[in-house]
C-alpha cells in the first residue's frame, strides 16, 4: 500500500505541477508509517528532483521573474535535503521522526479534521544540524480533499511561498504581500516548483532502521 502511494507522489512532485494528486498521496497511512518512509531504489529521485535530493548539491538557478519568492524558497531548503539512511521513530500514532545520517532530522506531523477545520493537515518540519531549516504546512479545503494549500515557511516561521491546487492542472502560487500567479505544466516557474521537493525528503529513507530519533 504504502510503496504504491510513494511511487505515485514521487512522479507528480517531480513533475512539479498536478499539486491536488502530490497532496491526495499523503494519507494517513504515510505519516503513521505504514512503510512510510521507505521508497524502493526504483522509486528514487528522477528529473528534475533528482538533482537536488542530496545535500551537496549546488543551489539551482530558478528561472520565473514572476514569482522571486521562489528562487528564495528553493535557497532554503536545497541545502536541506537528506541523504537515504535514516533511524525512524514512530513518536505516536500521529507522529513520525526521522533522523538521517547527513544531519538532517524530519518530523512529520498529521492533524486529523475537524468541524472548523474538516480536511485536516499534515505537517513536515526539516532541521539541519539541529538548527530549524524549513517546514511544509498541507491544509486540505474540505473532508473530500478535492483541493489544498500548501505553504512553505523559513526556520524562523516566516512564510515563504504558498501553493493552492485543485483537481486541473493549474497550480496558483503566491509570493507574500503578492497575488496568486496560475502556474500550468511546462512553464518555467512549473520547473522551479519541482526543487520545492514536497513530502519527497520525509520519504527519501531507503536504508531505514526503527529507532530513537529526537527531533
Amino acid at each position: 500500500m504504502a510503496s504504491s502511494v510513494t511511487r505515485r507522489f514521487h512522479r507528480w512532485t517531480v513533475r512539479g505541477a498536478r499539486l491536488l494528486l502530490l497532496l491526495a498521496m499523503v494519507s494517513i497511512a504515510t505519516v503513521q508509517g505504514c512503510g512510510s518512509g521507505s521508497a524502493s531504489q526504483a522509486d528514487g529521485p528522477i528529473g528534475a528532483d533528482a538533482a537536488v535530493e542530496r545535500a551537496d548539491v549546488a543551489i539551482p538557478v530558478v528561472d520565473c521573474p514572476a514569482l522571486p519568492c521562489l528562487g528564495t524558497a528553493v535557497g532554503v531548503i536545497v541545502p536541506c535535503k537528506p541523504d537515504y539512511t535514516c533511524t525512524q521513530q514512530m513518536v505516536s500514532t500521529t507522529i513520525t521522526t526521522r533522523c538521517f545520517t547527513n544531519g538532517i532530522t524530519i518530523k512529520e506531523t498529521l492533524i486529523n479534521g475537524t468541524t472548523s477545520n474538516p480536511g485536516g493537515q499534515a505537517i513536515m518540519a526539516v532541521k539541519k544540524d539541529g538548527a530549524a531549516c524549513y517546514s511544509l504546512e498541507m491544509t486540505y479545503a474540505d473532508a473530500a480533499h478535492t483541493a489544498a494549500t500548501i505553504v512553505y515557511k523559513d526556520g524562523s516561521g516566516t512564510p515563504m511561498v504558498t501553493l493552492a491546487g485543485d483537481s486541473s492542472n493549474t497550480i496558483a502560487v503566491t509570493c507574500p504581500g503578492g497575488t496568486a500567479v496560475p502556474v500550468s505544466p511546462g512553464e518555467s516557474c512549473d520547473s522551479a516548483l519541482s526543487y520545492l521537493g514536497g513530502f519527497i525528503p520525509a520519504s527519501s529513507c531507503i536504508g531505514r532502521t526503527e529507532g530513537v530519533c529526537v527531533f
